[in-house]
C-alpha cells in the first residue's frame, strides 16, 4: 500500500520529465534533419567537409 502511495506521488513529476525529454528530442531530432539536408545539399554543389569529401585538405 505504502509503495503505491509513494508511486501516485511521483508519477506526475516523472510524466512531466518525460514530457520534457521528448520536447528535446523532437528538437533535436529536427537539428539532425537540418544538418543532414545542409549537407545533401552542399554535396552536389561540392561544399562537403574534407573530412566526408575523402580529401586532405
Amino acid at each position: 500500500m505504502r509503495l503505491q502511495k509513494m508511486w501516485a506521488l511521483r508519477k506526475p513529476i516523472l510524466d512531466a520529465h518525460i514530457s520534457s525529454l521528448e520536447v528535446k528530442i523532437k528538437r533535436l531530432e529536427q537539428k539532425i534533419d537540418e544538418i543532414v539536408m545542409e549537407r545533401i545539399s552542399g554535396e552536389h554543389a561540392g561544399r562537403f567537409p574534407p573530412e566526408i569529401r575523402g580529401s586532405k585538405e
